[in-house]
């Protein structure tokens, strides 16, 4: 526990991934999708946005969305390295370029190409990837 509360913390993501502000993470997955949806308008993000609306939504999957959109979210990227409110600092700038190719290039990817894979799976990955960027 002392070590959870100590990497909370440090940035944003490791806030995110080690943090149960649902509220937070909503917020930042809803803007993401709504720039997502001006610039493509599918149905996809509409769907997203209409799922994130109802109280069925776990934090599982808000963290999950989170990741899969700060894949392809440049405005987020640059939210989650520059950053600085009460305890969340600046993220290292090589800690994110690591991070951010690694999510791009390793993570998401396995995540997609294996269908045993679940959310948690998934968030498990990236806690790995995130300790070790």
């Amino acid at each position: 526990m002392t070590c959870t509360n100590t990497l909370i913390t440090k940035d944003m993501l490791s806030y995110i991934i080690f943090g149960s502000d649902s509220n937070f993470i909503q917020g930042i997955v809803q803007a993401s999708l709504q720039r997502m949806h001006e610039i493509t308008s599918n149905a996809f993000t509409a769907g997203m946005k209409r799922q994130l609306d109802t109280k069925q939504t776990t934090l599982s999957l808000l963290k999950a969305l989170f990741f899969l959109l700060l894949n392809v979210d440049m405005n987020m990227k640059e939210l989650v390295v520059n950053t600085r409110m009460q305890q969340i600092d600046n993220m290292s700038k090589d800690k994110a370029k690591r991070f951010f190719m690694d999510l791009r290039n390793i993570t998401v990817p396995n995540w997609i190409k294996n269908p045993d894979m679940d959310v948690n799976d998934f968030l498990s990955a990236v806690n790995e990837l995130y300790l070790n960027s």
